[in-house]
């Protein structure tokens, strides 16, 4: 079995308060643990997921990562 790198960010407010933790895989994976919830989302892109993320425009991510009801 191939190994997999896994990069993950903590996220802390100025004072140092936790957020979440945020976690990309070389499987363009992203996973976040936050105190808003947990999200997660995987891509098919060839595009190292670092470089990729941060070029996604807000509403596409956000739409990828929430949850959607019917109204």
């Amino acid at each position: 079995m191939a190994k997999e790198t896994v990069y993950r960010y903590s996220l802390r407010t100025v004072s140092n308060c936790w957020l979440g933790e945020v976690m990309l895989t070389d499987s363009k994976e992203f996973f976040a643990m936050t105190d808003w919830g947990n999200f997660n989302y995987c891509w098919s892109t060839q595009e190292d997921i670092r470089k990729f993320i941060l070029h996604l425009d807000e509403d596409y991510f956000s739409s990828k990562i929430t949850l959607k009801t019917a109204e």
